[in-house]
């Protein structure tokens, strides 16, 4: 959306111009920022003062130490010393850094206070008096659990908020950084507000924990944006955020919910090891450059619904350990799936691939791959084979246990279920058979028919189960093969101890019985559609046999040509003749 904006080629956070005489800038949708430095909490971040563009490496640290100081010595002063020696603990600090402010420190502040001007805002002229009056008896500025307002903000230089303290709410919404911003290993305890904030420059937020909620709803990253290590243990809301460059979230953990909907990402994203403990949307998001999710872990139900990837996108080794949706995807290029292990749903529905798919040693635990409405692309790599891989669990009340887990599901008992898993194997079989994979066409086809045999009524089922006993759905050589030769030796056996028991029901005219021409004649009457009986035996003395002989004989013929006929389509199949 362009309309409203005074420069269309930039976006709507972007500081078009800066008032020379009141600081007020004017964002490119036309919203009035104050000047940070009219903000008492600013102020109060910054008590030792700000960097003027002239200090070395060494000033510029010591700094940025003494008004986190500052800060932290406000923040942390309610609190008591074991919460204290925990806080510091976690965020890598000293507990000295962490105490309550000093008589002296807080001169210092309410010093700062005294030549600053009370804003128009009642509630901002309320904190700035407090912190005025901060060095008297008793007194310790504001309370801390009560939250802060840098909202509008033009932050025109770059701040570092490194290993700070932020207790209650803190709101930079609708904020504008035009230069970068480092929160790394910073603490929320409270609600984090950066909704429709717009950092202009790198944003960094390595290994910042989130003790509640985030919300960065239409925020917009100009630079590149590191949430590396950060712990997210509210719901993280990133709802049409648009990261322009880079977006990094390495190791990153979201215990609450992880909501990317409709978010924009127009340079990489990269989602390595990172760990998604509730529900993950990213449903109509935009991948317009690479992405990485390998090696994540999906506790819950993951939503890919809608979403478009536009560039090579990478799933390898994530462990979907709850429902993974990818309904009406776009896969542009080539997607990979390489050993992804998916423990329930894996829904495709309607997806769309570019020319090619991997899931080569991709496990489907519970459940075949839903692939309802997908036009098969040119090239689909998936196991074909009942094989098992040993994976660790990585989430979970199962977490650290090893199993061994099949690559496709076994046969589910729920008739939903079965049907479902049909439609896959016959989804997977064609489009194996596009591809001219015979071997791997033949094994989804004897998946298919293993369904089919478990569907429907008894007399639905039998030619199926008689299919699958008497030759595995046309794969087998050994079973057919041994059917033929028990259809020659039962009878050739059971036929000579008749003769010997009944001598009444052999022919007289044929001469006494013997193994030796009982087992010939079983082979003829096997293999009858060669002619070896007309050419080797007496018809007429065969006809005047007993009437059981002549059934016997016919069964013979019947079943004979039968297993041949699957002992051919099983050679065939193996040795992949056309």
């Amino acid at each position: 959306m362009t309309s409203g904006l005074r420069d269309p080629d930039k976006p709507a956070g972007f500081v078009v111009e800066v008032d020379p005489e009141t600081g007020v800038a004017t964002r490119n949708d036309g919203t009035l920022l104050q000047p940070a430095e009219k903000n008492p909490w600013y102020l109060m971040m910054s008590i030792a003062g700000v960097p003027e563009g002239d200090e070395g490496p060494d000033e510029l640290n010591e700094l940025e130490e003494l008004n986190r100081r500052y800060w932290n010595g406000w923040v942390c002063s309610r609190m008591s010393q074991a919460e204290r020696t925990e806080l510091a603990e976690h965020i890598g600090l000293s507990i000295d850094e962490l105490a309550p402010l000093t008589p002296e420190e807080k001169a210092v502040v309410a010093a700062r206070f005294q030549q600053f001007a009370d804003p128009e805002d009642t509630k901002l002229a309320e904190v700035a008096a407090a912190f005025r009056e901060i060095d008297g008896q008793d007194a310790d500025g504001p309370e801390p659990w009560a939250g802060i307002d840098l909202s509008e903000i033009h932050f025109s230089q770059a701040r570092i908020w490194s290993m700070w303290v932020f207790t209650g709410y803190a709101t930079f919404a609708s904020a504008t950084f035009s230069e970068g911003v480092n929160f790394s290993s910073a603490y929320f305890s409270g609600t984090a507000w950066f909704h429709s904030a717009t950092f202009a420059g790198i944003a960094l937020f390595l290994s910042t924990t989130f003790d509640s909620e985030s919300w960065f709803n239409s925020a917009t990253f100009n630079q590149s944006a590191f949430f590396d290590n950060a712990v997210m243990k509210g719901d993280a809301h990133f709802i049409s955020v648009n990261f322009k460059n880079e977006a990094m979230f390495y190791f990153t953990t979201f215990a609450g919910e992880a909501n990317f909907t409709d978010a924009n990402f127009f340079d990489d994203a990269v989602y390595l090891s990172a760990s998604f403990t509730c529900n993950a949307s990213f449903t109509y998001a935009t991948f317009n450059s690479r992405v990485f999710f390998e090696s994540a872990t999906f506790a819950r139900d993951a939503f890919f619904t809608v979403a478009t990837f536009n560039s090579t996108v990478s799933f390898s080794s994530v462990t979907f350990i709850g429902a993974a949706r990818f309904v009406s995807a776009v896969f542009a290029t080539h997607p990979k799936f390489i050993t992804t292990w998916f423990r329930t749903v894996a829904d495709f529905s309607d997806a769309s691939f570019g020319r090619s798919v991997t899931f080569r040693e991709a496990s489907f635990e519970t459940e075949y791959p839903v692939l309802d409405g997908v036009a098969p692309p040119e090239r689909m790599e998936v196991v074909a084979g009942d094989r098992t891989t040993e994976r660790e669990v990585p989430d979970g009340p199962d977490k650290g246990e090893v199993l061994r887990v099949p690559s496709w599901p076994a046969i589910p008992d729920d008739p939903e279920k079965l049907k479902a898993a049909q439609k896959s194997a016959a989804a997977l079989r064609h489009a194996m058979g596009r591809q001219g994979l015979p071997e791997e066409e033949h094994f989804f086809f004897r998946k298919e028919m293993g369904f089919e045999a478990r569907i429907g009524g008894v007399w639905r089922r039998l030619p199926y189960v008689l299919f699958r006993e008497v030759s595995f759905f046309g794969y087998s050589v050994e079973r057919p093969a041994a059917l033929l030769i028990l259809t020659i030796l039962v009878p050739w056996a059971l036929v000579a101890w008749l003769c010997a028991a009944w001598p009444a029901l052999a022919v007289p005219e044929a001469g006494p019985v013997t193994w030796g021409g009982e087992l010939a004649l079983s082979v003829a009457n096997t293999f009858s559609f060669f002619g070896f009986q007309r050419l080797y035996f007496d018809v007429e003395l065969l006809q005047a046999r007993a009437w059981v002989f002549q059934v016997m004989g016919a069964a013979q013929t019947v079943l004979g040509f039968v297993f041949l006929f699957f002992l051919g389509l099983g050679l065939r199949t193996r040795f992949r003749m056309r």
